[in-house]
């Protein structure tokens, strides 16, 4: 489900404490209160709905006429990507995400200048953070973000286009679900971001991210 923030367990420091699972972002079966999405509108197409123009699905070349795509549709992605947050929850941070073919690697930093970083390698999930790496135990995908694998849910894959927009110049196709909206380029299909209460997601680098390796220092498995 490529582009779909989930509620998954990221780790956190809290004071001068050790590691704390706590809550990440949203997804995976939540209901949130509905959130305007910001920053988008420059460009804003209001008569995406009565445009004829054609776009490629990615089904075999089938179009569909632009106003009636699906989120199925019109997306594309590669096993290779990088996303950038920026979160305002549970406490500002800044963060990147890397996926290469089902690995990944995140890398959090807090507010106060603490950084956590993430890696799922492998089948394996490691957590470093105050200079000290441990190997968790369960899915290696609690550390993700955004889901590594490429597979859309059923409900997914049914959203519709409510209208086009630009980001930077590009031209993108807008989906909005709850309190999530994402936005996906109408020339390539590629996710280009995902806004929801508490933050931002830009994608890039599609195709193009070097191989994930697990951290370059001694790991210890929790007691």
């Amino acid at each position: 489900m490529i582009g779909r923030i989930r509620r998954r367990r990221v780790v956190a420091l809290i004071g001068a404490g050790g590691f704390l699972a706590v809550a990440g972002c949203l997804g995976d079966g939540d209901d949130p209160e509905s959130a305007d999405a910001t920053d988008t509108t420059a460009g804003t197409d209001d008569s995406a709905d009565d445009t004829t123009d054609e776009a490629a699905a990615d089904d075999g070349g089938e179009t569909t006429p632009d106003g009636e795509q699906t989120y199925a549709d019109v997306h594309n992605y590669e096993t290779s990507f990088t996303v950038e947050f920026d979160f305002d929850s549970p406490e500002p941070a800044v963060g990147t995400q890397t996926v290469h073919e089902g690995d990944y690697h995140v890398a959090i930093e807090t507010d106060d200048g603490v950084t956590i970083e993430m890696y799922g390698v492998d089948g394996d999930l490691y957590q470093v953070a105050m200079g000290e790496c441990i190997i968790e135990p369960g899915d290696p995908e609690q550390g993700e973000y955004v889901d590594a694998n490429q597979e859309l849910s059923d409900q997914m894959a049914e959203w519709t286009v409510t209208e086009t927009t630009t980001i930077d110049g590009e031209e993108v196709y807008v989906f909005e679900d709850g309190s999530e909206t994402h936005y996906l380029s109408t020339a390539t299909g590629y996710p280009v971001r995902i806004e929801w209460e508490e933050g931002v997601g830009e994608f890039h680098s599609w195709g193009e991210t070097d191989p994930i390796t697990p951290p370059d220092m001694d790991c210890e498995e929790p007691p």
